[in-house]
């Protein structure tokens, strides 16, 4: 089974798990970004690294449940992804986890990609067109990428907004039936 498939069905089965409930879907959500930021400072190599024992794994994952004050769903889960070495798909888990919160409340992520950094009075503007074009409430996110040549991109759900220099100047070469260059 590939990867995403089975975040889906974690992701899936979690967020059903809090029947419909926003706070508890919100404070799962919040528990899974502490995850995330731990797995990014060492928790991954536990989870990745055949030297732990599983034994360790399961305490490193119970001190985390005690630190944080997990809710018992979240900390069942952990454990279950343990349980089945299912802990490697956490990140993408959590990622679906938070889409399918998203789509309950709501709510579009929009990402601004740019060469450099654009002012929070463009990023509000840009945030509002989403919300008066999609008719729900957004939250940007800015990425900056140093190799754009020029202008902008913008990610809303799975489609791209290119308004780069770069892809103006390939729509324009496909126009005129240039061949594609690497």
């Amino acid at each position: 089974m590939n990867g995403d498939l089975i975040a889906s069905r974690y992701a899936r089965a979690v967020f059903d798990c809090c029947n419909g409930d926003v706070r508890t879907i919100t404070r799962v959500a919040r528990e899974f970004s502490l995850i995330e930021n731990n797995w990014k400072l060492g928790l991954e190599e536990i989870f990745t690294n055949p030297v732990f024992k599983p034994s360790e794994r399961k305490r490193v994952i119970e001190s985390y449940i005690t630190e944080y004050n997990f809710l018992n769903l979240t900390a069942d889960f952990i454990r279950l992804l343990s349980d089945r070495s299912r802990f490697i798909n956490f990140l993408d888990i959590s990622r679906k986890f938070k889409a399918l919160m998203d789509d309950l409340v709501e709510r579009i992520i929009v990402t601004v990609i740019s060469a450099r950094d654009i002012s929070p009075a463009l990023l509000t503007e840009y945030r509002r067109e989403v919300e008066l074009q999609l008719g729900h409430s957004a939250i940007i996110h800015q990425v900056i990428d140093p190799d754009l040549v020029g202008g902008i991109k913008i990610i809303v759900k799975n489609r791209m907004f290119d308004g780069s220099v770069t892809g103006q100047l390939r729509r324009i070469g496909n126009k005129l039936g240039l061949p594609r260059s690497a």
